[in-house]
This record gives structure tokens, sequence and C-alpha cells, in this order.
């Protein structure tokens, strides 16, 4: 009802095989029946996982991870930083007000947003400069979280620049 509404194409088999032979091209331009993502089973289609690597799958399996490491360590920050390279952009940017992705764009910046307060808070003494950039991108990408601005606000001491930590505030 989806794709044809009460109109069905007078080979609907046809034109299904059609529809999911461009869907293929589109994803594997260079696939073939052995590698392709969409399978033929049992007379309809599948995604076979087990052929595509998911960042999505990748993301929550790292953010997984982090319930069996130590609050504290660089097990933990290296984990932080895998996450923040799955999470560096939010998903299906081509559409950002389609529904159908709000759940995982939402899932992919929640995770974004912590991984970056993270990060900040451990760069704060070391490496104020990346602590207040990664604090900034946290606001960016949440607005109306305060520890992003806290974050931001003690780099920008920390860099020697009280009035950016002042204008951060008033922002805030």
């Amino acid at each position: 009802d989806a794709v044809w509404g009460t109109e069905l194409p007078g080979n609907h088999v046809a034109a299904l095989e059609h529809y999911v032979s461009v869907i293929r091209r589109r994803l594997q331009p260079d696939g073939n029946a052995g590698t392709w993502f969409i399978v033929t089973r049992s007379g309809g289609y599948v995604f076979d996982t087990s052929r595509a690597a998911l960042d999505l799958a990748d993301l929550r399996c790292r953010i997984k991870a982090l319930d069996g490491l130590p609050p504290a360590g660089p097990e933990r920050l290296a984990v932080y930083e895998d996450i923040l390279g799955l999470a560096g952009e939010l998903p299906f940017p081509e559409d950002p007000y389609a529904d159908w992705a709000e759940s995982a764009r939402n899932e992919v910046q929640v995770a974004a947003v912590n991984a970056r307060l993270q990060l900040a808070a451990a760069d704060q003494d070391r490496d104020p400069a990346r602590a207040l950039r990664l604090a900034l991108e946290a606001v960016e990408l949440d607005p109306f979280l305060e520890p992003g601005y806290a974050a931001a606000m003690a780099a920008a001491v920390a860099l020697g620049r009280p009035d950016d930590a002042l204008r951060l505030f008033e922002r805030c």
C-alpha cells in the first residue's frame, strides 16, 4: 500500500524486483549477489546486517562497553574517542526533518554530547584548547544542556580568557 497505493502496476512482482535492484545498485554500486546487503530469501527480501558495517550498531556496542569499565581511566577515554568518531555527525543530514530518522538522530546526539563532555573534562588541564572546542561542540549540539556551558567556561578560564567565560555564562 505504501509503495503503490490502490493501483498495483500490471506486473507488481517485476516492478518490486526492479525497485530492489535499483536500491542494491545505489547502496553498493560495485556489489554482487554474494555481497549485497539486501538478500532474496523465501520469496522476499531482508537486509542482511552481517554483510554491512552499521555505525549505529557499532556506536551502541561502544556505549555498552562503557558499563564494564572503571568510571575513570584511559580505557574509558579511548571508548569515548571511538564514540566521538562514530558520532561525528548526526545521521541522515540530507533530510534533517525526517520523522523516521528522529530516534536514531537523538540517540547519536546524546552519545556525541556525552562523549564530548567526558573528553573535555579529561582534557581540561592538559589541553584546555581542545576541552573548549569539545565543550562548544557539545553546546552546539544541545544548547539547553548546562554542563556544556560549564565545561566551556572552565576551559576558557584555563586558557586565560575570562571574558569568553563570562560571555558563555550570559549565553547559558
